[in-house]
């Protein structure tokens, strides 16, 4: 899918995984794990600090250390992972909690709006696990021009390949 920004392939990679959920995991808790050195989603989805319940995206758990969003896999079932910056980890230690997830049964978002694809190979083109949901940003444009895109397994689409649901991603904010 192709969208204006990160922020708008950011919103449409978890509509997606929810909606999977919603199909073929209802009875799940609906905890997202996002690993976001930057704090940058925080701020943008829960900028009243309501918490994990009340902000205006809930259910987003946030870790700014790599060792504490680790640790809380190690201890918790997230019902999916979201990835911030995974470039500027070791690769392996990225391969590592896309098995863990994996293992666990956790669906998993990489997002790739950090990577310099002008200089680097994707971070995906690397990993030995690949993840269920991969988010661009303006890195498409090399942040010349607004552009976004997310792009996920055949799996994961099936709950949007047919005419009930196909236009679920529509707007930018809308059922998040």
């Amino acid at each position: 899918f192709f969208c204006s920004s990160t922020s708008e392939a950011l919103s449409g990679s978890l509509k997606l995984v929810r909606h999977n959920l919603c199909v073929h995991k209802p009875d799940v808790d609906r905890t997202t794990a996002v690993y976001d050195p930057t704090g940058c989603l925080r701020d943008m989805f829960d900028p009243l600090s309501k918490g994990i319940s009340e902000a205006l995206v809930p259910g987003l758990l946030y870790f700014d250390e790599i060792e504490a969003f680790r640790e809380y896999l190690d201890q918790h079932q997230p019902s999916s992972l979201l990835l911030r910056h995974a470039d500027q980890l070791p690769l392996e230690s990225v391969n590592d909690v896309l098995r863990q997830g994996r293992a666990q049964g956790s669906y998993t978002i990489l997002d790739e709006s950090s990577t310099d694809l002008a200089e680097n190979v994707p971070l995906s083109a690397r990993l030995e696990v690949m993840p269920d949901v991969i988010a661009l940003g303006e890195n498409l444009g090399q942040h010349r021009v607004p552009a976004g895109c997310f792009l996920m397994t055949q799996s994961m689409f099936k709950v949007w390949d047919n005419s009930k649901d196909y236009n679920i991603h529509s707007n930018t904010w809308g059922g998040n």
